[in-house]
């Protein structure tokens, strides 16, 4: 009998099963990848989580106007859109902007409809659903203003959104934290 007794080899084998489970817990716990990024804005002062299955696209930055463009596109052909301007006093994220711009815009983008998502910490955002029938594409967009800037989140594909796809862009805008 060893100073375990007579049940020692079966605390020594819960022992061990104890240290792989640790082990594998810890393996693939600390490994586990994000299905998401943190994309941070111009100024660091705001974030959102985007999915991975959006990669980067394409970037501008208009030094003169003070815009800055960051597009990101998946493997479906939808793309996100942010860009960030100075909202001058003038540009201000509401419903009512978004039916103007639209309007004033194209007469082939046709409003589906209007939404507010009221964020804790980061107040109303501003969105659309938009069909743009010369192009014959959809676009969600939603818009918001931050420390003299608007910022504006479009996405766009071909096809019209499901309602699966809404909720999943819906549930990217929700993730917006500013700091």
């Amino acid at each position: 009998m060893g100073i375990y007794g007579k049940g020692g080899n079966i605390v020594k084998k819960k022992k061990a099963a104890l240290l792989i489970f640790l082990a594998v817990f810890l393996i693939t716990g600390c490994t586990a990848k994000k299905d998401y990024f943190v994309y941070t804005g111009v100024e660091k002062d705001w974030s959102m989580q985007i999915p991975i299955s959006y990669e980067d696209h394409m970037e501008e930055n208009n030094e003169t106007f003070k815009i800055y463009m960051k597009a990101f596109k998946n493997n479906k052909g939808t793309v996100l859109n942010i860009m960030e301007m100075p909202d001058e006093g003038e540009k201000i994220a509401s419903e009512e902007h978004i039916k103007e711009e639209l309007s004033s815009v194209d007469d082939y983008l046709h409003l589906e409809r209007l939404e507010t998502i009221d964020l804790q910490n980061v107040g109303k955002i501003y969105g659309a659903l938009v069909e743009d029938n010369a192009t014959d594409s959809h676009m969600l967009m939603y818009k918001w203003n931050h420390n003299n800037r608007l910022i504006s989140v479009i996405i766009y594909q071909k096809k019209a959104f499901t309602l699966e796809e809404e909720a999943q862009i819906k549930s990217i805008i929700t993730t917006i934290k500013v700091k």
